[in-house]
Order: structure tokens, then sequence, then C-alpha cells
């Protein structure tokens, strides 16, 4: 079944199978967003600052595509039917037929977010509108077969405080508003604002200007919140290295170390046809 775009300034209705072609025709050029190829127990790093996020509009820091174990095509999530092959793709592209699209999704939210009376969130949310605010991180993919995970860290650029999850991935037909999933998911990562603004280690820099100088005039970008992302598919990983039923018959039926005993007794019993208790076979 289609859905809206995960992103939350687009409206598009899109099938699962032309997810991936209207992420890079129609958002791809967007300077916050990355296009990256992303494979099993890789990491990928990004980073965002929160300073320049809207509340309420989900924003996408990277379109992603997943390609199964690197070097090992075989594992592509489209070949293993795990999810629906990509339709619409052309040129270079069509080598990403059956890659899996994620998006790695950010937004800005407040505390009320976080109650699942909707009418009392809104209540709170008139009455004061300067409580802090919450940073939601989460990624979303089509419908697949199978649930897939993935390991999610932020943290500084001293490399001094961190938060890090392990979640699932969520479907991009499910609302991606955090007000609607905060109250009853799991499915991501919650920085507080006070966390955010500490991880930023920022120094003062002018207003109105994103960037700054050193004393040796070299160029300092401003302070981000650096993200490290990791998918995982624990049942290929286990489907690949287990062995299957096939495999171990052949290595018992070929093997005569490995063969399993055969050894026959016979079995005494009474006039009843039952096995006396105190006799062994």
């Amino acid at each position: 079944a289609p859905g809206k775009c995960p992103l939350g300034v687009c409206e598009q209705m899109v099938f699962p199978s032309g997810l991936l072609v209207h992420l890079l025709h129609k958002h791809a050029r967007d300077p916050h967003c990355t296009v990256a190829v992303v494979y099993d127990g890789q990491p990928l790093r990004l980073s965002f600052d929160p300073r320049t996020l809207q509340s309420g509009v989900p924003l996408c820091l990277g379109i992603l595509l997943y390609g199964g174990i690197n070097g090992r095509r075989r594992t592509e999530p489209g070949r293993r039917l795990v999810s629906f092959p990509n339709a619409g793709l052309l040129n270079e592209r069509r080598r990403f037929q059956n890659h899996l699209a994620m998006a790695l999704m950010v937004c800005k939210t407040t505390f009320y977010a976080l109650l699942a009376d909707k009418k009392l969130e809104n209540d709170l949310a008139g009455l004061n509108t300067t409580t802090s605010g919450l940073y939601v991180c989460w990624v979303v993919s089509p419908v697949t077969t199978r649930r897939f995970h993935f390991t999610l860290t932020a943290f500084d650029r001293l490399y001094t405080q961190s938060r890090s999850v392990i979640r699932s991935v969520r479907q991009y037909t499910l609302s991606q508003n955090p007000s609607d999933f905060l109250p009853s998911e799991s499915d991501y990562l919650l920085l507080r604002e006070v966390e955010a603004l500490t991880m930023l280690n920022s120094r003062p820099i002018i207003k109105g200007d994103h960037t700054r100088r050193s004393k040796y005039n070299r160029l300092v970008m401003p302070p981000c919140i650096q993200l490290e992302l990791i998918i995982h598919d624990h049942a290929m990983r286990a489907g690949i290295t287990g062995r299957t039923l096939e495999q171990l018959q052949d290595m018992y039926s070929n093997s005569p170390l490995l063969k399993m005993p055969r050894s026959k007794y016979n079995l005494y019993r009474g006039p009843s046809g039952k096995l006396s208790v105190g006799r062994k076979p």
C-alpha cells in the first residue's frame, strides 16, 4: 500500500517500490541531506545542528541505500525477497534495484509530545510555548518481511559524551510526527535540549554568521552533534553462517566418524505389556 513521503514538507503519496526514486529525485539535493550506500554492520557518520531545526517538521539527514553484506550481491534485500525491488531507476542507478531504501530522520518537538492525551498536550503547549525541546532521531524504510535493526549513537566532537540505542526500523507509511508515536513506541533516539546543547560544545558565534575564522585565518565550521549509524540484519547473517538441513545430512551420511549410533536393544515386557521398572534392557 502507498504512504505519504516521510519528510514533513512533502505531501506526495508514494508506493514502496517507488520510494527510492522519489527520495533521490525530490530530496537528494537538500543541503542537509546525505545520500550514502550502507552495508550490514558498517558504520556511517553524519552530523546535524539542532539549532537549525523547525519544531514539528521532520528532516531527513540521510537517504540510505542498504545493500546487505558488502561484496555479496546475493544478500541484497530485493534478491532475498525481503523487500520490493525498486522501480523506475535509470542508467547507473539501476544497480540499486535490489537495495532497500532507508531514511535517517530527525525532528524537534516538546516534552508534551510524550503525553498520550493529545488534547492535554495541545492545552499545555498553548499555555507554555517556551518549554524545553526534545530531539528525536529514527530510521524509516518500506515494509519488509522481517524487521531490521539499527544502532544509533550521538556524541560530541571531543568524544566526552554520548548516547546510544539499538532500535528497529519503522515503516514509512506510519505517521512520522513524533507527537503520534512517542507515547506508544520506542524505536527512536531521544535527546533532551540540555543534552543536545551540551554535546554541541559550542563557542560564541557572531549572530547571523554560521562560520568563524581562527587566529590562523582558517575557516572553523560551526559545532554539530555527531551521529554514527549501523544497520543490522541478524537473520541474514545467521542464515549465511549457519548450516542448512541438507548440509548436516550430507555431513553425517558421508563421514563414517560422525555417524549417529544405530545400536538396538531388546526390551523385556511383562504379561500386561508394560516394561518392568526393576529390569534394564
